[in-house]
């Protein structure tokens, strides 16, 4: 009895430490410095990093502020290959975990800033495959509001 108890309370609080980690608070302050002045804050190389995971992996986890946040950093620090990767690395995970809350904030966005994210999904680097996002898009053709985006990313496919 004694270890099923024990068992139990370990079990709780690896999920409590799980779910504090996927809500992390995230800089405002430091995301708005990035989006201002990339140079400097690249220079504050750890400083810069921590703020992007912070919001990437919060994004990523569907909290639909961070996700504005990440399709806020569009167009930013493009001729640093770094931030870039990560960006579209950042951007197809968010895709892969909450397609739909990332197209109906995209939606609300200018045309460049979808066709810019719309492109790192149509051509993934990194850890995900395209035959991911291709699964994800055919599910989401099936609703009016984002057939023609999922179309871009299942046309040929």
């Amino acid at each position: 009895m004694k270890s099923i108890i024990c068992l139990f309370l370990l079990l709780s609080c690896i999920i409590f430490v799980e779910s504090a980690e996927a809500n992390k608070t995230c800089s405002q302050q430091k995301l708005k410095e990035i989006k201002t002045d990339f140079d400097k804050a690249y220079n504050q190389y750890d400083v810069f990093w921590d703020t992007l995971h912070c919001y990437g992996d919060n994004a990523i986890s569907g909290d639909k502020n961070s996700i504005r946040a990440i399709i806020s950093l569009n167009g930013i620090g493009t001729y640093n290959s770094e931030f870039t990767e990560w960006y579209a690395e950042t951007i197809a995970q968010i895709f892969l975990k909450s397609p739909q809350k990332l197209l109906d904030l995209l939606l609300q966005r200018d045309r460049k800033t979808i066709d810019n994210i719309m492109t790192y999904l149509e051509h993934p680097i990194g850890d995900v495959e395209m035959e991911s996002i291709v699964a994800v898009a055919k599910k989401l053709k099936k609703k009016p509001k984002y057939r023609s985006l999922a179309k871009r990313l299942t046309s040929g496919r």
